[in-house]
């Protein structure tokens, strides 16, 4: 049998690579104790960060508060602080792993780019976010019109991508901030006070100038403003003569006496005998 090299069996390797891993074995548990030492200092400064964050968006909220800022602007703020200061957190305390946190800031803006082309709704929603608490077309509480879609409700939120508007049956709508910063508002609750106008039908046997003074008698009850109050022949229809009614209530209390007062003309008229027509068709038979 041939005398075969100690080199040629790679046997001088394999005892190479024997060693390296008896060696990896060896500093084992000071690599793991090193490792579990760090990550106890980043747990305790992640602890602290968390703690100091919390610090400085409270001590930032209460101030924007002193200033009068509208709350949905201080909840917008809070959250765009509150974001960017975790991500400095973050990336501070990567770097006790030897993360290099300049490939981790490239890598979040390439990532963020990608998204902001992969889903450019999102870009104008936070755009529309800002304009929308920046220009202040309507605030938290109003109640508001959006003329597109005619969704109508009262503000209860506005967030960075999104508004959300209460219905008067109950319902929570999401609205993208794009869609409201582009579209017509019409905001009920600009003013503190607020015109209604009703159409109430008499018969033409009717006299105006009573039917006038049963209308303002109802409209000298509580919670009617008593300035520009208005009763007017608006048209003349096909079996009616329809009166306008103008007067002004308070905006909280506009949908309550728009109800109330219509239910007490009614009740005036029958107790009055002024008859409200319904629509009639005379047919002639030749």
């Amino acid at each position: 049998m041939e005398n075969i090299p100690i080199e040629e069996l790679g046997l001088d390797d394999l005892a190479q690579k024997k060693n390296m891993f008896q060696d990896y074995l060896n500093t084992l548990p000071e690599k793991a104790l090193g490792l579990g030492i760090r990550t106890l200092i980043v747990l305790a400064l992640f602890l602290v960060g968390y703690w100091l964050i919390r610090l400085l968006r409270r001590i930032l909220r209460k101030s924007l508060e002193r200033t009068k800022v509208s709350p949905a602007s201080i909840r917008f703020i809070d959250n765009c602080v509150r974001i960017v200061l975790y991500i400095v957190l973050i990336l501070s305390l990567v770097e006790y792993f030897g993360v290099d946190a300049a490939s981790i800031v490239a890598l979040i803006g390439s990532g963020a780019l990608t998204i902001g082309l992969a889903f450019p709704g999102s870009l104008s929603n936070f755009a529309g976010g800002v304009l929308i608490l920046v220009c202040k077309p309507f605030v938290t509480g109003d109640y508001i019109l959006e003329k597109s879609t005619q969704t109508e409700g009262t503000v209860e939120e506005i967030n960075l991508f999104y508004t959300k508007i209460r219905t008067m049956d109950n319902r929570m709508i999401s609205m993208p901030n794009s869609v409201l910063s582009n579209s017509t508002i019409v905001d009920a609750s600009a003013f503190e006070e607020r015109r209604v106008d009703l159409i109430v039908p008499v018969s033409y046997g009717t006299e105006v100038e009573k039917a006038r003074g049963v209308i303002l008698k109802v409209l000298d009850r509580d919670g009617v403003l008593s300035h520009d109050r208005n009763v007017f022949v608006d048209s003349l229809d096909n079996s009616s003569v329809l009166l306008g009614v103008q007067f002004f209530v308070s905006t909280p209390d506009y949908l309550m006496m728009k109800r109330l007062v219509l239910e007490e003309i009614k009740t005036e008229f029958d107790r009055t005998g002024i008859t409200i027509p319904f629509e009639q068709i005379d047919v002639h038979m030749v």
